[in-house]
Order: C-alpha cells, then sequence, then structure tokens
C-alpha cells in the first residue's frame, strides 16, 4: 500500500474534526427551527384544551344551581359578574402566562442559538488545537535538550517526532492537548536499536504524532523509576502503553502490535509468499536471540554481555551470527527476504547502524575492518540499499541512531572499554611466542582460554604456569578490571584442577607474582602451580 503524506492526513484528520464537532451549519439551524415551531405548536394547543375545560366546569356548575331553584335574580346577576370577572381573570392570568411562555421560548431560543454560536466557536478553536498541536509536533527539536530526537532535517532535529522539555529538564505534558486520546504511547528514546525497529515500522506507514506518541522513560521517571517499572517489570525499553492502558513490552511484540493496529495504511511488512515469510520470521527471531541479547559488547562499560562473560567471546558470537544471517538473506532483494520489506529489515536495520559504527573501535591495531568480511557480501549490498535514500523511514532511522552514537563519541564512551579505546599495547614477551608455537614448550592442557605448561626452571617436583591466552591487557594483576573477572576466575579454576591432577591429596601452592620486586619476570599474568615437596611458610 502506498502510505499517505503527512499533509493529507491532516487535511483528512481536519475535516473529519469539522463535521464531528460543528457538522453542517444550514442543517443544524434549520432541524433548531423545526423542533422550536412543534415545541411552540404543541404548547398552544396545551393551552387552548385547558381554556375549553375550564368554561365547561363552569357552564356545568350553573346548569346545577338553576336545577336546584335556589338561586334569586340578585344572586344570578352577581353570579354572572363574578363569573365574567373569573372568566376575565382567567383569560387575563392565561394571557399573563401564554406571554411568560413565549418570552422564555424566546429566551431558549436565543440561548440555544449562542450554544449553537458557542460550538461553532469551540469546533474552530478545536481545530486550532489540533493543528497547532501537529506544528508543535512537526516543529525543530530543541538541540540543547538532551531528549532531541536527531532527525532528517538540516539543524539534526527530527521532523515528526520530539519530547517537549521544560526549563527544570522533565518532559513536558503540554504537548497531549492535542492528541487522540486512543493513540497508543511509546516510550523510547533515539538510540536505542531495539525500539527504532518499532519507529522504522511507524515512519514507513507515515504514522503522525495523533496516531502514535512517542515519549522518553523520563516522562515516567526513567527506566528504573516506580512508575515504569510498574507498566514494565523489567525496567527496559521500548515499551508502549495501549489505549486500554495496558502495557506491552519487547519490541517485536510492540514492532508487530503496531503493524496489525495500522494494516490499513503504509506497508503490510508481511512478504507476499509463504516461504518469504517464514524466512523474515526466523531471520527476526535469529536477531533476537542470537545478534540483540549480546549487542552490549559494543558499548557496554562492563560484562555480563547476556550470557557472555567475556567482551572478546560475545563479539566473536556477534559476528558468527550476522554471517548465519548473511547466509539467509535474499539473493534478489531488495529486501532481506525478497520484494517486500518485513519484520526482519525493521529488526535487523537498526543493529546493523550500531555495528557499522562500533565495530571498526574493536579491531586490533594496524588492522583495517572489511564489511564484507564482517557482515557477508549479501549483508552488504542489502545496507547499501537501505541506506541509499531509497527507504525514507530506514533514513530517518539511521539518521537518529548514527547522530547518537556520534555524541558518545563524543563523550568518550568507549575509551575506557577493553579492545576498543582501551587497549593491549605492551611489548609481546616469552608467553606470546609459547602460545603460538613459536618456542617449544611442554604443555600440560590447553582450552580456549589459558594454557598450561611446564616451568622450564622449577621450584619443585611439580612446577607449572597457568596463563591466559589472549593478555588483554593483563600484564599485571593490578592491571585487571571488571573485563578480565571471567578469565580470572577460569585461571584459578583450572590451576586447581591440574594440580589436583598432579599431585592428588597432596598439597600444592598457588602464587601469583606482581611486580619486579614481587619476582615477577615475566609481564604477562601467570599464576604457579608448585607441589611435590614440603613448602615453608611464608616463601622465601
Amino acid at each position: 500500500m502506498v502510505s499517505t503524506p503527512l499533509g493529507s492526513k491532516l487535511r483528512l484528520r481536519t475535516r473529519h474534526h469539522e463535521g464531528r464537532e460543528t457538522g453542517s451549519p444550514g442543517g443544524v439551524q434549520k432541524q433548531q427551527q423545526q423542533q422550536q415551531q412543534q415545541q411552540q405548536q404543541q404548547q398552544e394547543q396545551q393551552e387552548q384544551e385547558q381554556q375549553e375545560q375550564e368554561q365547561q366546569e363552569q357552564e356545568q356548575q350553573e346548569e346545577q344551581r338553576q336545577q336546584q331553584g335556589t338561586i334569586t335574580i340578585t344572586r344570578t346577576r352577581t353570579t354572572r359578574r363574578t363569573t365574567t370577572t373569573t372568566r376575565t381573570i382567567i383569560t387575563r392570568r392565561t394571557t399573563t402566562t401564554t406571554r411568560t411562555r413565549t418570552r422564555k421560548r424566546k429566551k431558549t431560543k436565543k440561548k440555544k442559538n449562542n450554544n449553537n454560536k458557542k460550538q461553532v466557536l469551540l469546533g474552530a478553536a478545536g481545530l486550532w488545537l489540533a493543528s497547532s498541536q501537529l506544528r508543535w509536533w512537526l516543529a525543530p527539536a530543541d538541540q540543547g535538550s538532551e531528549a532531541a530526537f536527531v532527525g532528517s532535517n538540516k539543524d539534526g532535529s527530527h521532523p515528526v517526532l520530539r519530547v517537549a522539555r521544560t526549563s527544570g529538564g522533565r518532559a513536558a505534558s503540554t504537548g497531549r492537548l492535542g492528541r487522540r486520546a486512543t493513540a497508543p504511547v511509546l516510550y523510547d528514546m533515539p538510540v536505542s536499536n531495539n525500539g527504532a525497529r518499532v519507529r522504522l515500522i511507524a515512519y514507513a506507514k507515515g504514522l503522525d504524532a495523533s496516531a502514535l506518541v512517542i515519549e522518553l522513560p523520563s516522562a515516567l521517571g526513567g527506566l528504573k523509576s516506580e512508575e515504569y517499572k510498574a507498566l514494565n517489570p523489567q525496567g527496559k525499553m521500548p515499551m508502549m502503553k495501549l489505549p486500554s492502558g495496558q502495557a506491552i513490552y519487547e519490541s517485536d511484540t510492540i514492532a508487530r502490535y503496531v503493524v496489525d493496529a495500522f494494516s490499513d495504511v503504509g506497508p503490510s511488512f508481511v512478504p507476499g509468499t509463504v516461504e518469504a515469510r517464514a524466512m523474515d520470521n526466523l531471520i527476526a527471531r535469529l536477531h533476537d536471540v542470537y545478534v540483540a541479547a549480546i549487542q552490549g559488547a559494543m558499548y557496554k562499560a562492563a560484562p555480563p554481555f547476556g550470557t557472555f562473560q567475556s567482551r572478546w567471546e560475545a563479539l566473536a558470537k556477534l559476528r558468527k551470527q550476522v554471517r548465519v544471517i548473511n547466509g539467509l538473506a535474499s539473493e534478489e532483494g531488495p529486501y532481506l527476504t525478497g520484494a517486500d520489506i518485513g519484520h526482519s529489515d525493521a529488526a535487523l536495520f537498526p543493529t546493523m547502524v550500531f555495528m557499522q559504527h562500533v565495530l571498526p573501535k574493536f579491531m586490533q591495531p594496524g588492522w583495517e575492518f572489511n564489511a564484507e568480511e564482517a557482515f557477508g557480501p549479501k549483508l552488504v549490498r542489502w545496507w547499501k540499499f537501505m541506506t541509499s535514500g531509497s527507504v525514507p523511514a530506514a533514513t530517518k532511522v539511521f539518521e537518529e541512531i548514527d547522530g547518537a552514537l556520534r555524541k558518545w563519541d563524543a563523550s568518550g564512551r568507549w575509551d575506557s572499554i577493553l579492545y576498543a579505546g582501551r587497549q593491549d599495547t605492551a611489548e609481546r614477551t616469552i608467553f606470546n611466542m609459547i602460545i603460538s608455537k613459536e618456542i617449544p614448550s611442554e604443555i600440560v592442557y590447553e582450552d580456549d582460554r589459558c594454557l598450561v605448561f611446564k616451568d622450564i626452571n622449577p621450584v619443585a617436583p611439580v612446577h607449572m604456569l597457568v596463563i591466559p591466552k589472549r593478555r588483554e591487557g593483563l600484564s599485571q594483576l593490578r592491571h585487571s578490571t571488571q573485563d578480565h573477572e571471567y578469565i580470572l576466575g577460569h585461571l584459578l579454576r583450572v590451576a586447581g584442577e591440574q594440580g589436583k591432577a598432579a599431585l592428588g591429596d597432596n598439597g600444592f601452592r598457588v602464587v601469583i607474582n606482581d611486580g619486579a620486586d614481587a619476582g615477577q619476570s615475566v609481564f604477562h599474568l601467570h599464576v604457579h602451580v608448585i607441589g611435590g615437596r614440603e613448602l615453608t611458610w611464608p616463601p622465601g
């Protein structure tokens, strides 16, 4: 389906608003006049019936008195005078009542006319507020605000979505005046690639602020606030509050809600064939389970990264899973599953914005980043199409995320992150050559993380060295960080296992020397496992 331009949506919404609030002016006035005429006729008929009934009662009373024969001529004259007076009074009262009712009808009519004028004025005011609200949403975001969405305008603002800020820094609520009461609210931030899959769908469908409201989590006090966690106990974004008040979270769930709720506008995000739909679901699933789950290794200061404690291992897994997705991508394109854009495109594209910006930071010194090697040829071709301007929604998402990442660059976010800003620049040691098998050694044990070999200058019958295969800046124990917790624990576990394997129930000593004055001669962290003889304390 062809998405409706934002301006067309505004015109359609304005006409609908006019029809709902004011109706046709001529038709409304004619209907009111008919109602007033009917009411006036009913009142006059009731008054006439009341007068006739009173006259009949008086005539009946006179006939009864004449039949009794007790009424004298004088009394008859008096009665006639009284009757005449009574009739005169009744007539006057009736006339007065009629005039009073006529005045009331005129006042009521005047009041209704005034109400009609007020309705017209209120309708016009409503239209003005609605159009003002849309203009507010369309206004460029404040570049000085942290909440400003980085968008496709020349000044870096977003042309549709923005969050207002008060002088105190909290999200302002004035923007709600023109919003449709039934619009769902998405709580998200520009840098969020998971939330961006929802935004990409919304942009592609041409949804404006009257259909979907976007707020920062700070509007509810932040991700860890009680108000936010009452809606999403996970304390994560994105989250969407539905018109019913029910909150839903997890980006795939929210994305599918938007596709379903707005299925009548824009692209369907449902590929045209059964096989393409299956591949679309598979790629989206692989992204969520194996890529998004560990993407924190690219930017988080410390582990864990999903199920990984090692940043290096998480990044290696990330690259592997991206290559798996490359193998599933369509040969023909231009989208991941063929001719139609789908959920997989919306899911993977924002994450690719992250990867193409961040992964080159983790290259070893002297190495160059090769996109085709990192992502695969089909994903590189798809990436070029998505960023060519052929998909405006993707262009907006790219500008939002990339702009936020550049702010992270400026703030020095990666300066202290291992393998990115912080590299192991110390000189190679003899241990590096033993690991690479450049120098022979008597290896006792080896796995992906460490190597155990016999010390060439033993101080006891059993003397082994346990060393990490990747030094990761650990020339000395004092340089350890949270990034090293996994390897330090692994080294000690292996040391215990190898000591027990070599000495059984006999004791052994585990030693880590830190610094030259402590006996360290090779500046590549290593653990000594010593045993097979009686050891004294303190060591000499």
